[in-house]
């Protein structure tokens, strides 16, 4: 049997070992039908005996009283030694107790013991002997000891060991020793708000001595607790402690695991581990466009449901996000709204796609048709992130992928155009012009001039079959046969040879055409007859325009161009200014009628962030009444524009993007019909 030492025994033991001589002593034998109720209680030894020769016991500090042992109903043992004469503050001890045959065996956390073998037990005295080794020389010596029902003296132990359990990270909870004296009647648990004792409230009350433990179920909300300790014998108040304080906001929160996640249908269903933690006040359900461990640019989330119910562990979102493969968290929030994020996070993907989201990750050119409910894009896929050339009809949500695409990085735009030849989709890259079967996507051929290679910055088609080219120098008009351009007149241009850039051609009605560049510091018109031949050529210097950007739209049914520079509309004889509007920021077309600037709020060139002020709203600002008018959307508008038949299309992103052309972790993009 392992020799274990406790305090209690020590003291009388050494008492004992240099008071008595070492002869062997009487016989004890165990009293093996011992009756437990007997032992339960309070005893303090007062004689001890080694070989027939007994020693009284005095108190280790006499101004405490004797030291003293308790064994409990439920298995624990405790002595209690006072080895501080002045506060009386006992060093405890406790450990498990079990009876067997009239053995008792004390034992402790790691395993060591140390068996009591009962020689006489009865309600008024308690002997028993203990073989120990005191002196380690290998042999066991008997040592008797004899007590009596005790009940101590009445002193503050409790007060000054009443402390926050720090190692109890997800509640409030408070420790404190076991109450030593006698005539124990209650611990009461105070808490406070204002940290000020008169005006607490009474949180708990504990009639047991050996309850050490107190957990507040039930916190009122604050940046910080305060609690404090007092203990009552039967004859009242024996002491308080001093205020503990407590910052709920450090409080850990576990989170909890998405156990399954699948689609079905247009439907997303989750379900999740319960918590099973402290203060629980909501689950709140995530969606989110990146995993949740991982950081990054315009990585954003968006919470859309809240649970109010611990044991509600699913939820079915009925209106997914337009997220290819979106992710999905659930997040618990506590009474103190502490979140589980602050002490990790668990997300889960599924896979699904939204119809009417676009199969793109990044667009590299676009470009729509106002006759049909079609968009044309370059750009990657989304699920190889492969360039790809792809025809997407929003009505239907049927995408066409060419197979012909280009892989570049240098394209300059894109158009569609129909001039006999079919509807084309033309596509500027590294000065070629590359024109595609709108319908099929099946590449035709080089569209290329018979006059030698031009660098074509851009392109019209001004009807009758003459087409309107710019390149560096010059505008040209040309006649087309299948895929030869034949030259009709050309125009000289200029700009700062210092920089680069592109000339840029606006047709203004029927025959007359405007011609711009970035660099240059006067824009050009010319009438274009119906042969293709130039006149009227006149020079302007109050537009500004912007390279490989579209900044100014025309309007034919009132003649007029919009500037979304400068946020103000044209007309378009002197190009005098008629007009400004302060909403939308970026507009991004007119109405077929021209009474409404089109557009949103929100600026490409913001940082995306959770402080970011966009919104999910498309502005039309009405220009007869120079009012703006907002028009909530779906997603976050991008671009706004009107089809021939007056349909609103406005291509969103669900997430904050830098635009169109805008990064995204996952893509993201779709279209909405604005009523």
């Amino acid at each position: 049997m392992t020799n274990l030492r406790l305090p209690i025994f020590t003291l009388v033991l050494t008492l004992l070992f240099f008071s008595c001589s070492k002869d062997d002593g009487p016989e004890n034998p165990t009293q093996q039908d011992v009756d437990p109720e007997l032992l339960y209680g309070t005893w303090a030894i007062f004689q001890g005996e080694l070989q027939g020769e007994v020693v009284d016991i005095p108190p280790t500090s006499p101004a405490c009283g004797l030291d003293f042992f308790t064994i409990s109903p439920d298995g624990t043992y405790r002595d209690y030694v006072f080895f501080d004469n002045n506060q009386c503050i006992p060093e405890v001890s406790e450990l498990n107790w079990e009876l067997r045959n009239g053995i008792i065996t004390l034992r402790d956390q790691f395993g060591q013991s140390l068996t009591l073998n009962v020689v006489d037990l009865r309600s008024n005295i308690f002997i028993f002997t203990a073989e120990i080794d005191f002196d380690e020389d290998g042999t066991l010596d008997t040592f008797k000891f004899r007590a009596r029902p005790y009940s101590p003296p009445a002193f503050d132990n409790v007060s000054v060991t009443f402390f926050p359990n720090f190692e109890a990270r997800d509640r409030i909870e408070f420790t404190w020793d076991a109450y030593a004296g006698g005539d124990f009647s209650r611990y009461e648990v105070y808490r406070s708000t204002s940290c000020q004792k008169e005006d607490a409230e009474l949180v708990g009350i504990i009639g047991e001595p050996e309850t050490t433990t107190f957990i507040d179920e039930s916190p009122v909300a604050g940046d910080q607790l305060c609690y404090f300790l007092r203990t009552y014998t039967a004859d009242g108040l024996l002491g308080e402690s001093d205020i503990q304080t407590v910052f709920p906001g450090d409080l850990e929160i576990l989170p909890v695991a998405i156990t399954d996640i699948s689609a079905s249908g247009n439907q997303i269903n989750l379900s999740w581990e319960p918590f099973t933690g402290y203060y629980f006040a909501k689950y709140e359900i995530y969606v989110l466009n990146h995993e949740a461990n991982s950081t990054g640019y315009a990585f954003q989330e968006e919470k859309i449901a809240e649970i109010t119910d611990v044991g509600t562990t699913s939820f079915t979102d009925m209106d997914p996000p337009y997220l290819n493969n979106p992710i999905y968290e659930v997040r618990v929030v506590n009474t103190f709204d502490n979140n589980s994020t602050q002490f990790g996070r668990l997300s889960s993907e599924v896979s699904y796609q939204r119809p009417g989201l676009l199969p793109v990750s990044s667009i590299m050119k676009w470009t729509y048709d106002e006759n049909e409910p079609t968009l044309y894009i370059l750009g990657n896929d989304a699920q190889d992130n492969q360039q790809q050339l792809m025809r997407f009809n929003y009505e239907t949500n049927q995408t066409l992928i060419s197979g012909d695409s280009p892989d570049t990085s240098s394209a300059v735009f894109m158009k569609i155009v129909d001039s006999g030849f079919g509807k084309e989709l033309l596509l500027q890259i590294g000065g070629d012009l590359w024109v595609y079967d709108a319908a099929t996507l099946d590449f035709k051929y080089l569209l290329e001039p018979n006059t030698g290679f031009l660098f074509i910055t851009d392109i019209a088609y001004r009807g009758n079959g003459v087409w309107l080219v710019a390149d560096s120098d010059n505008l040209y008009s040309f006649t087309r046969t299948n895929n030869t351009l034949n030259p009709i007149a050309q125009e000289a241009l200029s700009f700062n040879a210092q920089n680069a850039g592109q000339f840029q051609i606006i047709t203004l009605g029927a025959t007359k055409v405007l011609v711009g560049h970035e660099f240059a510091s006067e824009s050009y018109t010319f009438e274009v007859d119906a042969g293709g031949n130039f006149s009227n050529k006149q020079t302007f210097n109050t537009l500004r325009w912007k390279d490989f950007q579209r900044n100014y739209f025309y309007n034919a049914a009132q003649n007029v161009l919009l500037d979304n520079l400068e946020r103000g509309i044209y007309e378009t004889n002197n190009f005098s200014f008629l007009q400004f509007y302060d909403r939308p920021f970026l507009a991004t077309g007119l109405s077929q009628d021209g009474n409404y600037i089109l557009g949103t709020d929100n600026d490409p060139q913001w940082f995306i962030d959770e402080n970011s002020l966009h919104e999910r709203r498309a502005t039309k600002f009405n220009r007869n009444t120079n009012t703006p008018e907002d028009v909530l959307t779906i997603g976050y508008p991008l671009i706004v524009f009107e089809t021939s038949d007056n349909q609103t299309v406005c291509i969103s992103s669900w997430f904050k993007r830098e635009g169109i052309f805008g990064f995204a972790p996952k893509p993201d993009i779709f279209v909405e019909i604005l009523e």
